[in-house]
């Protein structure tokens, strides 16, 4: 009876979070806010590495307009360009027509990365050609569940973008040469005022020092003893190896021990020091950031940060920046970007956010008149241009 309670509770509880995201979708202004939507709050109802929109932008050609986590989708790395060529190949055999599901290979015989989201499940937008659909990507396979709810929001996200790129603008009887005189006029006043310049990137919550569980010889893992994001107490056994002793690793502290999963360490190979586990304190957080390179020279110590959580997307943390990487890093994504930490500021937070949980920070840099502001990005690609 108890079983039957809780499964109805989690029913419910799953229904009432579906019913959630579509009323996100049918409330969406404009295609940006509906595609950002479309692939972060998914994962609240859907386990997933990734999600993507896919459009079909030709005949059989498919493109990729937005990523989770992602403020600003980059078209030419190496990892989008990957996920576009396996998209095309199953678009060139008509395999992403109806709700698909495939497995990735390894793609280091063409890219110099591995993925680790290698199960994926594309829902198209409607039963029509020409209109793409939702990528889901993960470790494990999807179970049925997974596969009706992500053909339903496929089809709620696909109805209104529909609707959304349908619209037309009202006329405006206006004089248009007094409308953009006026313009000038108020950009020419306000161009001196100074604002800080910001910019948005990719965050995750990170453990703050954790204590590190390395390999202490070459040798095979045999198991781990504890599931991934498990509470362990000291001198719990965590670790076998298959060597003739059954070396066994103890906790050296409380903590919760993260790692991937088990299944990518049972019988995998390992060199001394090469790190297996994370045993970290889930109160004692820090925030890391993927900063572009164009925030370089404004990551200063003590910069202000502002954190949204795809999980809370109502709430915000502050935090404040403790140090940058000085050279900018290949990402797992493909894209490089300076590797920061912030501390958060957690007093006046009800709960504390859960370790690997991830958003877009919006990070503050020196102030700049507004004009600048305004036209930074064309005046350096007119330097690049021009070479001066």
């Amino acid at each position: 009876m108890a079983l039957a309670k809780t499964s109805a509770s989690a029913n419910a509880a799953g229904l009432k979070t579906l019913m959630s995201l579509e009323n996100e979708a049918l409330a969406a202004k404009d295609l940006i806010t509906l595609k950002h939507i479309a692939v972060n709050h998914p994962r609240t109802i859907i386990q997933a590495g990734h999600v993507f929109w896919v459009k079909q932008s030709g005949s059989k050609k498919m493109k990729i307009e937005a990523m989770s986590s992602q403020s600003h989708l980059d078209p030419t790395t190496p990892f989008t360009q990957w996920v576009t060529r396996q998209l095309n190949l199953r678009a060139k055999r008509d395999e992403l027509t109806e709700l698909s599901e495939w497995e990735f290979e390894d793609p280091q015989d063409e890219t110099p990365f591995t993925y680790p989201f290698t199960h994926a499940l594309f829902a198209p937008f409607s039963m029509t050609k020409q209109s793409g659909g939702l990528l889901f990507t993960r470790e494990t396979p999807f179970k049925d569940v997974d596969k009706h709810i992500a053909q339903r929001l496929a089809k709620i996200f696909g109805l209104v973008a529909f609707a959304l790129s349908g619209k037309k603008r009202k006329p405006v009887n206006v004089n248009r040469q007094l409308t953009l005189w006026s313009s000038i006029a108020f950009l020419g006043v306000i161009s001196a005022i100074p604002i800080p310049m910001t910019t948005l990137a990719p965050a995750e919550i990170v453990p703050k020092n954790p204590f590190i569980i390395a390999a202490p010889f070459d040798g095979i893992v045999e198991d781990i003893l504890v599931p991934p994001n498990s509470h362990v107490q000291r001198d719990m056994p965590i670790l076998r190896y298959a060597d003739p002793s059954k070396t066994v690793t103890v906790s050296p502290r409380q903590g919760l021990a993260i790692y991937a999963s088990r299944s990518a360490w049972q019988g995998r190979q390992v060199k001394m020091g090469e790190a297996i586990i994370q045993i970290a304190d889930s109160s004692n957080l820090s925030l890391r950031i993927d900063a572009p390179l164009s925030m370089g020279e404004s990551l200063k110590p003590s910069g202000r940060v502002k954190l949204f959580l795809d999980n809370s997307p109502l709430e915000t943390l502050e935090a404040e920046i403790t140090s940058a990487s000085y050279f900018a890093k290949a990402m797992p994504e493909g894209h490089m970007a300076y590797e920061t930490h912030a501390d958060l500021d957690l007093e006046n937070t009800q709960s504390l956010p859960r370790i690997g949980s991830r958003g877009v920070a919006k990070i503050y840099g020196p102030k700049a008149p507004l004009a600048y502001w305004l036209l930074r990005r064309p005046i350096t690609l007119l330097r690049q241009t021009l070479g001066v």
